[in-house]
C-alpha cells in the first residue's frame, strides 16, 4: 500500500512539475488556428464579391432610371444605340465607376454571357428575347454571372 502511495506521489507531482507543451500539441494548436484563419478569408472573400455585386446592380438600376427620363423626354422612345447614351448627361452626371476599380465599359453586341463590369445596351428587344419596338434591355455583367433589366 505504502508502494502504491508512493508511486501515485510520483506521478502527481512529474504532471505538476511538467512545464510547457509538445511539439504535437504547438502543432495542434498552429494547425486549428490556420484552419480557422482560411475560413475567415473565405467568408470575407464572398462578401466583398457579393458587395460589388450589390453595387453593380445599383448603378445599373440608376441607368435604368436615367432611360426612363429620356424615354419620357423623347415620346417614349428609348435610344437606338448606347453609346451617345452612355457619354450623354443622362448617365455621366450618376458618376458611376466599377466597383472593382476603373469605370465601366458599353459592350457591344448582345453576348450569350455578359462580361464583368460591362454594360450591354439592345433596342427593340426586352430581357426574354422577345420584341417590343418600343422597349429595351439592359444587363450587366457581376462576378455571379449577370442581371438583366428591361422596359416591361
Amino acid at each position: 500500500m505504502i508502494g502504491y502511495v508512493y508511486n501515485l506521489v510520483m506521478v502527481i507531482k512529474y504532471k505538476v512539475n511538467k512545464r510547457g507543451f509538445t511539439l504535437i500539441e504547438l502543432v495542434m494548436v498552429l494547425a486549428i488556428a490556420g484552419l480557422l484563419i482560411t475560413m475567415i478569408f473565405v467568408a470575407l472573400s464572398q462578401v466583398q464579391k457579393s458587395r460589388r455585386d450589390a453595387q453593380r446592380k445599383a448603378d445599373l438600376d440608376k441607368v435604368v432610371v436615367q432611360l426612363s427620363s429620356y424615354s419620357h423626354q423623347n415620346n417614349g422612345m428609348y435610344p437606338l444605340a448606347f453609346g451617345a447614351f452612355w457619354s450623354s448627361s443622362y448617365v455621366t452626371g450618376l458618376g458611376l465607376s466599377d466597383p472593382s476599380g476603373g469605370s465601366y465599359a458599353a459592350g457591344g453586341g448582345w453576348p450569350s454571357a455578359a462580361a464583368q463590369g460591362t454594360l450591354y445596351y439592345r433596342s427593340g428587344v426586352i430581357c426574354d428575347g422577345s420584341g417590343d419596338p418600343r422597349g429595351y434591355s439592359i444587363k450587366i455583367g457581376l462576378e455571379s454571372g449577370e442581371v438583366c433589366r428591361d422596359s416591361k
